[in-house]
């Protein structure tokens, strides 16, 4: 699979097909070949053997690989399934920042680390974008400035663009003020203290 993805970032998507085929035949239950597979054929917009490979992903990666939610999120936008799309793209955040905190608490190694925020940064961003389509402009920007602090460069220009658009988060209705004691009106002196008596 790892030769698969060097294929596909060479752009030669016809070997690289080759190599993922090649390696799920030797590791029929390993996710990554077919995640790979999923990817290149979405990169490709061959939607149908996308959808039949991430589903046998995420078959072999039982619900635990957050990479597969991400790419059947891409999926799912394309076809048109916003909110599946949804869904996978929030579950897939989850995941991966499950997967950071674990790395932070044990012993990870820097490229693993860099990869998993990558990872997310992407899942921040797809759902940024979907949001920014359905012009919940507040949520976009939360996303793309949250990809953006994982150092992707064109989310920061994103969220850039969508400050003037996005209205802060409307708080829960509370009073302005606390209601007094006893009425005053504005315009009213209050009434003077008495004076003590002499004695």
């Amino acid at each position: 699979w790892l030769l698969g993805e060097a294929r596909e970032r060479q752009g030669r998507g016809e070997a690289a097909a080759q190599s993922y085929k090649k390696a799920e035949s030797l590791a029929p239950t390993d996710h990554r070949p077919a995640l790979g597979q999923g990817r290149l054929w979405l990169s490709q917009q061959r939607l149908d053997e996308a959808e039949k490979a991430l589903e046998k992903a995420e078959r072999l990666a039982a619900g635990k690989v957050p990479e597969v939610l991400i790419q059947r999120a891409f999926l799912r936008l394309r076809q048109g399934s916003a909110e599946n799309a949804y869904a996978d793209f929030s579950a897939g955040i989850s995941l991966w920042r499950k997967k950071l905190s674990m790395m932070a608490k044990g012993k990870a190694y820097p490229v693993e680390v860099a990869e998993a925020k990558n990872g997310l940064a992407g899942g921040y961003e797809g759902r940024g974008g979907l949001n920014e389509t359905r012009m919940r402009f507040g949520e976009a920007l939360s996303d793309f400035a949250e990809a953006c602090r994982l150092g992707r460069a064109a989310a920061c220009r994103k969220a850039d663009a969508l400050r003037p658009l996005a209205k802060p988060p409307e708080a829960p209705y509370a009073r302005p003020w606390a209601a007094p004691s006893r009425a005053v009106r504005a315009f009213e002196e209050p009434a003077p203290e008495p004076r003590p008596e002499k004695v």
